[in-house]
C-alpha cells in the first residue's frame, strides 16, 4: 500500500510542476506564450495572464 502512495503522490507532484512550469512564462506573458497562444490558436493577447493565472490555481487545487 505505501508503494502505491508514493506513486501516486510523485506522479501528482509532476505533473502539476510541467504544469507549474507552463503556467509562469504565461502569467509573465513572454513572446514565445503570444505567438504559441495567438497565432497557433486564436486566443486574443488579453487572454495569456489569464490562462496562466488559472493553470497555477489549478495546481494549487490538484495539490490540495
Amino acid at each position: 500500500m505505501k508503494k502505491i502512495n508514493v506513486a501516486y503522490w510523485v506522479t501528482t507532484i509532476l505533473i502539476a510542476g510541467f504544469i507549474l512550469f507552463t503556467a509562469v512564462p504565461n502569467i509573465m506573458v513572454n513572446d514565445d506564450s503570444v505567438k504559441l497562444i495567438n497565432t497557433s490558436m486564436g486566443f486574443p493577447k488579453y487572454m495569456i495572464p489569464f490562462l496562466g493565472v488559472a493553470k497555477a490555481l489549478g495546481v494549487i487545487a490538484i495539490l490540495t
